[in-house]
């Protein structure tokens, strides 16, 4: 949550007035109240809910991604669609998977989602969303491409819960990871031609749209307008202005740790150790993948000096972008977690120059009213240098991945780096199922 969503629901002033008026119990919300709150919380939702499609997409949990969508589910691509769940087992099971759960060592397919706008319709039971996608794509004996589009999705509210119905992928640019999108032949394949292609597992239905990737200049249809305004949902009342305020609390924690992560990004971007480490709880544990446990805001500023500076110097770049936030708030909203995704840009001018890419799962804690980490796991997932041929040309950040000097205690488990299957521990469970996520093996 961020402030877009303080803007929709005027978080602060319905926060005070619902406390204000719960000391009369039993008393019941305004309406127009009750209905801003749930519109937060579905928006929220779905967010959750479109984040987790990347993240299962990308690790092959095909179980897990089936199950966001509904029974009459579509997922459209450049080639054709696929219908219903078994339509889109056929998809993502058989012929993106290869018929089995997880990806084999040596793919890459991670799937970063970004700067979605949802709109939900008037009687709250259905949504859309548009979603820009950057997906990085590799296989053992196949060139590593960058791809760019945007996804148009639909949902549907079913026993409560959102899912996904309707998936529609324009697809943008292609381009190799030594060319970028520069004139390449993977610029210019003829729709239909790429990885819809028909085969064993043929779409289900054609393609509803004529689209083309860059160079053509090819405009998805915007599902928002210019002027749209907050949907106004007709609600269903709470039973007391307390339990409306107490949701709207949760809400504005997590727009609070969202915040705090986004420090911490912008901080960590120019190496400002001094500005870091006060976000930091007085417990905190701080774990960037094997390098071992440094505990306390003392073991906090060991770990970031291994990162080199304070400050930057002349010609270093150091950007981390954190994306795909799922937050999740603990009832009593004292603690928290938090899964973001990473991609970061790393270099020393004419020296060296890199990518890298993972996930942070990280434990936050409320202190006299303000949020802290209270505790921050990294797990690397890849990284690569500039020049080299694709990501499977391993390399390593400064400071490494290994163990490292000045940790309190070694690190708690192993994680293997691409060209390795490793799926870092979701802390959330399924948003439809409810169920823990399991993590599968790598795919023989």
């Amino acid at each position: 949550m961020n402030v877009r969503t303080l803007l929709v629901i005027g978080n602060a002033m319905l926060l005070w007035s619902l406390n204000t008026a719960a000391a009369s119990t039993g008393q019941q919300p305004d309406a127009a109240q009750a209905s801003m709150v749930q519109a937060a919380e579905d928006r929220e939702a779905l967010r959750t809910l479109t984040h987790s499609y990347g993240y299962f997409l990308e690790k092959g949990q095909w179980d897990d991604l089936i199950d966001l969508f509904t029974d009459t589910a579509t997922i459209e691509y450049t080639g054709g669609g696929y219908a219903g769940k078994q339509g889109l087992r056929q998809y993502f099971f058989h012929r993106f998977g290869g018929g089995k759960p997880g990806l084999p060592d040596g793919r890459l397919a991670n799937h970063i989602i970004m700067q979605g706008v949802t709109s939900l319709s008037s009687d709250g039971l259905t949504a859309k969303g548009r979603w820009r996608s950057l997906i990085q794509n590799a296989a053992d004996g196949q060139p590593f491409h960058w791809l760019e589009g945007v996804y148009e999705f639909g949902y549907a509210k079913v026993d409560g819960l959102w899912r996904i119905q309707k998936i529609h992928y324009f697809a943008r640019v292609f381009g190799t990871y030594r060319t970028g999108w520069m004139d390449d032949a993977a610029l210019r394949r003829p729709a239909g031609s790429g990885e819809m292609a028909v085969d064993k597992f043929p779409p289900t239905f054609p393609a509803t749209t004529a689209t083309r990737p860059y160079p053509d200049a090819y405009v998805p249809t915007y599902h928002y307008g210019a002027n749209d305004r907050a949907t106004i949902l007709p609600p269903a009342l709470p039973a007391s202005r307390a339990e409306l305020a107490r949701r709207v609390a949760r809400l504005e924690d997590r727009d609070q740790i969202e915040a705090l992560q986004n420090r911490f990004g912008y901080y960590f971007d120019k190496k400002r150790w001094d500005k870091i480490v006060p976000l930091f709880s007085d417990d905190a544990r701080y774990e960037f993948a094997m390098r071992g446990v440094f505990k306390g805001k003392a073991g906090v500023r060991r770990a970031l000096a291994l990162e080199g500076g304070p400050g930057l110097r002349q010609g270093d770049l150091f950007t981390h972008m954190q994306m795909m936030p799922v937050i999740s708030v603990a009832p009593d909203g004292q603690t928290a977690r938090g899964r973001w995704r990473v991609l970061a840009q790393l270099a020393t001018a004419g020296e060296d120059a890199m990518w890298g890419e993972g996930v942070y799962e990280n434990d936050y804690v409320k202190r006299r009213g303000v949020w802290r980490i209270s505790r921050l796991r990294y797990y690397p997932a890849a990284y690569a240098r500039l020049d080299a041929e694709d990501w499977r040309a391993t390399s390593e950040p400064p400071g490494g991945f290994g163990p490292a000097a000045g940790a309190d205690a070694p690190a708690q488990a192993r994680i293997p780096v691409f060209p390795a299957y490793f799926v870092a521990p979701f802390h959330y469970a399924h948003p439809v199922t409810g169920k823990p996520i399991v993590i599968p093996k790598a795919a023989e």
